[in-house]
């Protein structure tokens, strides 16, 4: 387990450009590039997913706002028409 944390550690550090050389020149000594790999596979689609998933829930809410204001919008002026 320890080892997994440290390779996932590792992955993380480069994800975000902030690992050493000598600390990158260790990983690569004591971790197979295949499981840095895999777990930077793994990291990069929970990413895309969840960019997916707020932009869709974004989008989706964004929508109901506008179809609720244009809804309102158009009964208000109903109203105003009708009975005022």
């Amino acid at each position: 387990m320890q080892h997994f944390l440290s390779a996932l550690q590792s992955v993380l550090a480069a994800f975000f450009g902030v690992q050493s050389e000598d600390k990158r020149q260790t990983d690569f000594k004591h971790h197979s590039p295949i499981t840095l790999i895999a777990i930077a596979v793994i990291l990069f689609v929970l990413f895309v997913l969840a960019i997916y998933a707020t932009v869709t829930s974004v989008a989706k809410y964004i929508t109901m706002a506008i179809y609720f204001i244009s809804n309102r919008a158009f009964n208000l002026n109903f109203i105003k028409r009708n009975w005022l």
